[in-house]
């Protein structure tokens, strides 16, 4: 599936197996509204231009090479310095092939670019975790807790490294924000606990 391979690139652990089959025989169509003359002509110069065979069309087709994808959004990133989304978007293809500190420039620019966007700060603060730099890490997981992310898993990470970075106040804050959407989330609610030094010693393994 090229979906499958597209995410493949991106997320690192994610194993796709070829053997399996959802389905066989799909196709991928544009369909819109009939008597729409402007967009069939917007629509058939994009096709026009980004076939398979250009090197655009390509990277939407397979992304089988990061690396010269990766060149691509660096084109993008020169002809339009002030748009985030080229940054972000080299800087997680960066991260995947392993130039992570070349990646973590990348999203630093483009959190710095789109300052109101959480993944963005989400993005750099893994970078960072990659690269070991805790601080640097933290630092882009307050961002994000300070925009609001509530996401389960995420809100429970960033506080993990809040934590280790020694901002235990952001860490709560983070996690009590979070628990006023989802009051029953186990695993945030042992994590308040032991950060409040309530039941550190009782944390289940599963949960630290």
């Amino acid at each position: 599936s090229h979906k499958a391979r597209f995410w493949e690139q991106i997320l690192a652990k994610i194993n796709v197996h070829e053997n399996v089959a959802l389905r066989d025989g799909g196709k991928i169509a544009w369909a819109f509204r009939k008597d729409s003359p402007q967009l069939r002509a917007v629509v058939n110069e994009f096709i026009a231009r980004h076939r398979k065979g250009t090197l655009l069309g390509n990277i939407l087709l397979t992304l089988s090479k990061p690396k010269e994808a990766a060149n691509a959004y660096g084109r993008a990133v020169q002809a339009d310095p002030g748009m985030p989304d080229p940054f972000r978007n080299l800087g997680v293809l960066l991260r995947r092939i392993g130039e992570l500190k070349r990646a973590a420039e990348m999203l630093r620019q483009a959190a710095e670019l789109d300052p109101k966007n959480p993944v963005g700060w989400h993005n750099l603060g893994i970078c960072h975790i990659l690269l070991e730099n805790v601080e640097e890490a933290a630092d882009a997981f307050e961002a994000c807790a300070r925009l609001g992310i509530t996401d389960k898993l995420n809100a429970v990470w960033h506080a993990r490294i809040l934590c280790s970075a020694g901002r235990e106040e952001v860490a709560l804050e983070h996690l009590e924000r979070h628990l006023k959407k989802e009051p029953d989330d186990a695993i945030a609610l042992h994590h308040v606990a032991a950060i409040r030094g309530e039941t550190a010693d009782k944390v289940p393994e599963a949960y630290v």
